[in-house]
């Protein structure tokens, strides 16, 4: 009778552990690999923490403005591809993203129809006009004031691949 009595408080102190074990292994999360810390630096080198278009314009680079949204499928697949691109060019162009749940500004100043969607700009602060081949290859759309019909950006909408992207960043004068 005494060894069951010992074997109560043992066999308590094996589930306590039991479930203590389970608990940490869905709540602390584990530590990732080298390469995936890396990954997750150079993606949250393109993320703007605040959005200011004339201060984007005033780099000095050309612009490849990338807008997304949280609830955006399609902008999480977006960000490999920017993120490639981002490690071809550098510092030759200025390859941002910018999230418009997380800066609500963005459509103060950029009219966002949906995401993910391109802004491109000169390394001059014009925006970007394509050439006849581009524009065969890609959907772009220019945006122009109504009253003066000046053109004040280009963008694409949607998803676009790393070519499309090398191709208007090319265009645009960036070098690699």
């Amino acid at each position: 009778m005494n060894q069951k009595k010992g074997l109560l408080p043992i066999i308590c102190l094996l589930i306590f552990s039991l479930v203590l074990s389970v608990w940490v292994i869905k709540n602390v999360p584990i530590e990732s690999s080298f390469a995936e810390r890396e990954k997750q630096a150079a993606i949250d080198a393109l993320k703007l923490d605040t959005f200011d278009m004339e201060a984007i314009l005033a780099e000095g680079k050309p612009v490849l403005l990338n807008v997304s949204s949280n609830t955006c499928p399609y902008c999480e697949m977006m960000e490999e591809e920017l993120e490639e691109i981002y490690n071809e060019f550098g510092d030759a162009a200025l390859i941002c993203d910018v999230n418009m749940d997380e800066q609500p500004g963005v459509t103060m100043q950029i009219p966002v129809r949906g995401v993910p969607m391109q802004v491109f700009y000169y390394a001059d602060g014009t925006p970007y006009e394509p050439s006849e081949a581009v524009a065969k290859q890609i959907n772009l759309m220019r945006y122009v004031l109504k009253d003066t019909d000046t053109h004040v950006m280009t963008v694409h909408e949607g998803m676009m691949s790393v070519a499309q992207m090398r191709l208007v960043l090319e265009e645009l004068g960036a070098k690699k």
